[in-house]
This record gives structure tokens, C-alpha cells and sequence, in this order.
């Protein structure tokens, strides 16, 4: 089970976190998001956005 809260989770750190989970090989087998407001949740938009460079086995991403 992966827990998140709605206003206090990064984006990033919740990647960060599913990947470790990743690695370790351990399953993931549903996701709670808690202290959503519905209020606020009604509605909203975004954007995701990344890149990457470099040549065979030296590709490098940026920070």
C-alpha cells in the first residue's frame, strides 16, 4: 500500500519513493490519498515535462 497526502507530497518525492519500491521488488498493491479537500479537488490542471541527452552507454539526464 502506497500512502500520500494530498497537499504534502511532492510530485517528485512520491517518483522517488515508488521507484525505491521499485528496486527493492516489493508490490504495490493499492494507493490511499489522504487529507484530500474536495472543495479544492473539484478542479485543476498540469503539466509534466523532462529530457535527456548523450551517446550510448554515457547518456546522462539532467538534474
Amino acid at each position: 500500500m502506497f500512502v500520500i497526502e494530498a497537499s504534502g507530497t511532492h510530485v517528485s518525492m512520491a517518483k522517488v519513493a515508488l521507484g525505491r519500491l521499485q528496486n527493492a521488488n516489493a508490490r504495490i498493491f493499492g494507493t490511499v490519498l489522504t487529507k484530500f479537500d474536495t472543495k479544492r479537488g473539484l478542479f485543476g490542471s498540469g503539466y509534466e515535462y523532462g529530457y535527456g541527452y548523450g551517446y550510448g552507454d554515457t547518456a546522462k539526464k539532467p538534474a
